[in-house]
């Protein structure tokens, strides 16, 4: 049993490397690596933009240069998909740290060893990294996750027996301030545990004086060596400056917080892990508070108490900050788990729990190799060590650098630019990227917005800065691709699953045109299969040294499908239809392309002069919509296609009861509730009934939860309270409001005249 037990401790490392073997999703990754080439071939840190034409000069120096010097050396010696070992390195630490501080954790409460190999701790280990998988992405915050650890590691080290290794805090701290923003947690955590032993010395005398003198010095010295850094003392404010600015960037999804999208929030699993893990802990504390009144606070020590509840406050200020709650709150839990139940040493404990270890090993191992793990749990995370083709615009940099586009001007969205730095160097440089509130202000990317939404600013953009290409996300920015697709001054050239690019009509872009100008007839279009990089040598035998029957393929979703979405988007229905029905025709995306085709002749229906040949494609979209729900009634898609329909027709009622049973199948989607608004004004307006009235406030007080910040929302929310004299309503949402590009000039209007009457 003994060497069942030493085999699964050593295969847990092995899972742990493999889970960090991910293809690179991240798309700011690039830019990092950009960065650390610049620093190597310019001998200095950089002070100031060289990345960007529309900000170039502007003051910056990036906290985590030391990361993006090591992601450099990685992707410049290895290639960059091998960033994936980093992150497999740091797993094996992160495991290593908790069932470390887990272990000491549980001697500091019993008085009594646990190895840290032990079968229950390899179990809980297990759970842990499933626990924060969804953050081990090889990006630089994996060194605050890895030294948050390696720090309570120190501390609880400390508790057991002090000893002068407590100043190794002061060079990880100044190791933390270089690499990441996350330092500011290595502060807390270290003011938490300082002033936690001089509150444990004076006030409940468990502390020897000596320990706490040094634990005093090695935590204040650490703190202030945060000054040592390319920017010094600013470092210290910077921590509240990120704070205030990552509050007001609701761009990123990753960043919304409890209280201001607590629906997104709460839809993944690592909140309610994060929560109940706090909670454990709590709970096992009054408990042993209870039963031996200070007990526990002298054990554990108040430190460790009140860095926990700091950390969940930070948790709960943005989603991808709850990883540093599990990180404090589930060694403590299972700790606390382990002294209550005080049962690890029975034979036929350890025995079970042995075979248990390495049959869930086992699966974990198997699952993340073959990606049905990443299949069960809904992430694009694919293994093995390569570029994941689905989000990064491989194809698109592919085309411009064969057809001498790489060093002229580009107007670029931040969603893909980031991969053109790094693909395209030296001579690409972005019109916005992925540095965000960095480099670009809130009103830069409010700018950006408009520029995408209103063509005629576009055209003022183009005239500034004079661009001979365009490259833009596939999947949004709907009007400004559908100006370039059509526009005489603009030709689409190439299109996949992540970008598409756009070249100027103009004699420097002749070749190009001439080469990829399509033919009326050809209903194919320029819409293309993702492409994959091919990885380098050492990152495939490293992907199957890891997993022997490793082969990179690429997983997109069938392409008929994805072109005619294109096509749709920039409104080229011929091709659009001629793709949904090739999508029809594989039994295996059917569905999908039924949804695809009534979608299609919705997006017709207002280009249709006279009502009849309005009806006729209404009949034609609800046709096809039919066909889907008969294929599959759970999904959300074909459902809702059929209440639309109703909509259009004037069947309000009928409508609402197909919105009803769409909303059962996906509760969550904004465009349900909005719909069933849109048909209660209706009702509204032919019987003045206020039942229907109050649905509508009601169904859109719903999508203004849903979306807290969607300002079209807001804007009718705002005007409908305020028509109504119902001004303490309408005046929250009338303080929420900033006129973006869906605002029209008349609700405008009527929200300045409602901020007259409601806001004194």
């Amino acid at each position: 049993m003994k060497i069942i037990q030493s085999v699964s401790w050593y295969f847990l490392f092995i899972v742990a490397f493999a889970l960090g073997m991910k293809q690179i999703h991240e798309p700011d990754l690039w830019w990092m690596f950009k960065t650390g080439e610049w620093m190597v071939l310019n001998g200095q840190i950089p002070t100031s933009d060289s990345f960007s034409f529309t900000l170039k000069g502007t003051e910056w120096i990036s906290v985590k240069w030391v990361f993006e010097l090591i992601a450099y050396a990685f992707a410049q010696v290895t290639g960059p998909e091998s960033i994936g070992v980093l992150q497999g390195m740091v797993n094996v630490a992160l495991v290593y740290l908790f069932t470390k501080t887990t272990a000491q954790l549980t001697e500091i409460l019993s008085g009594t060893k646990i190895s840290k190999s032990h079968p229950l701790l390899i179990i809980a280990a297990l759970f842990f990294l499933f626990s924060i998988d969804y953050r081990l992405a090889g990006r630089p915050e994996i060194f605050s996750h890895l030294l948050t650890l390696l720090f309570l590691s120190i501390f609880t080290q400390y508790k057991l027996k002090p000893g002068k290794f407590i100043y190794w805090l002061i060079p990880l701290q100044i190791i933390w301030v270089n690499i990441h923003e996350g330092f500011a947690v290595g502060i807390i955590l270290l003011a938490s545990f300082g002033v936690g032993y001089a509150f444990d010395n004076w006030i409940l005398k468990n502390s020897n004086k000596a320990d706490t003198r040094q634990i005093l010095i090695a935590s204040g010295l650490a703190i202030l060596s945060v000054a040592i850094n390319p920017r010094g003392f600013y470092m210290f404010y910077h921590p509240y400056f990120l704070f205030t600015v990552v509050g007001s960037n609701h761009y990123t999804n990753e960043l919304n917080s409890v209280f201001f999208r607590p629906e997104f929030f709460f839809s993944f699993k690592e909140p309610f892990i994060a929560f109940g893990a706090f909670l454990i802990g709590i709970l096992g504390t009054v408990y042993l508070f209870i039963k031996s009144k200070l007990g526990v606070f002298k054990s554990i020590g108040s430190g460790y108490m009140v860095f926990a509840v700091a950390t969940l406050y930070l948790g709960m200020t943005g989603y991808r900050n709850v990883i540093f709650t599990i990180l404090v709150s589930l060694p403590l839990a299972i700790g606390l788990l382990l002294f209550i139940t005080n049962k690890w040493e029975e034979n036929t404990v350890k025995k079970t729990s042995t075979i248990l270890a390495i049959g869930l090993l086992s699966l974990f191992y198997i699952g993340i190799g073959t990606n049905v793990y990443y299949d069960l749990f809904n992430t694009s995370n694919r293994y093995g060590l390569a570029t994941y083709a689905e989000s990064n615009p491989a194809g698109a940099a592919k085309f411009a650098k064969e057809n001498g586009l790489a060093d002229k001007r580009c107007f670029s969205d931040y969603l893909t630019s980031s991969y053109f730095l790094w693909n395209l160097r030296p001579g690409f440089e972005s019109y916005i990227d992925l540095r965000d509130l960095d480099i670009f202000p809130k009103e830069f990317f409010e700018t950006f917005i408009h520029i995408t939404h209103f063509t005629n600013l576009f055209e003022e953009s183009d005239a500034k800065y004079h661009y001979e290409y365009a490259m833009l996300y596939t999947w949004q920015f709907p009007n400004l691709h559908r100006y370039m697709y059509y526009s005489p001054d603009w030709q689409q050239v190439y299109a996949d699953n992540v970008a598409a690019v756009y070249v100027k009509n103009n004699a420097n872009n002749q070749a190009i045109i001439e080469s990829y100008q399509l033919d009326s007839t050809d209903l194919g279009g320029n819409f293309n299969r993702t492409f994959q990089p091919e990885p380098s040598s050492f990152s495939n035998v490293i992907s199957n040294l890891v997993w022997p029957f490793y082969s990179i393929r690429n997983e997109e979703v069938d392409s008929s499908l994805l072109a005619s979405r294109y096509f749709r988007i920039v409104g080229d229905f011929d091709r659009a239809d001629y793709h949904a029905q090739n999508t029809i025709a594989n039994p295996e995306t059917a569905y999908q392309g039924y949804a695809e085709l009534g979608n299609i002749y919705l997006d017709i229906v207002p280009y249709k002069r006279t009502q009849q040949g309005q009806l006729e494609y209404l009949q034609m979209a609800q046709n096809a919509f039919s066909d889907g729900v008969k294929l599959d009634r759970t999904q959300w898609d074909c459902s809702y296609g059929l209440a639309m329909c109703s909509l259009h027709k004037g069947e309000y009622g009928y409508a609402l009861k197909l919105f009803k049973k769409a909303t059962k199948n996906d509760p969550g989607q904004i465009a349900n509730y909005t719909s069933m608004a849109e048909c209660y004004a209706n009702l509204f307006q032919k019987n003045q009934s206020q039942k229907y009235l109050e649905q509508w406030f009601v169904n859109m007080e719903k999508a203004h939860h849903l979306d807290p910040e969607n300002q079209s929302i807001i804007s009718q929310l705002a005007i409908g309270y305020c028509q109504r004299n119902r001004c303490d309503d309408a005046a929250p949402l009338l303080q929420l409001y900033k006129r973006t590009a869906d605002i029209s000039e008349q609700n405008h209007n009527e929200i300045q005249a409602c901020m007259k009457k409601c806001l004194r």
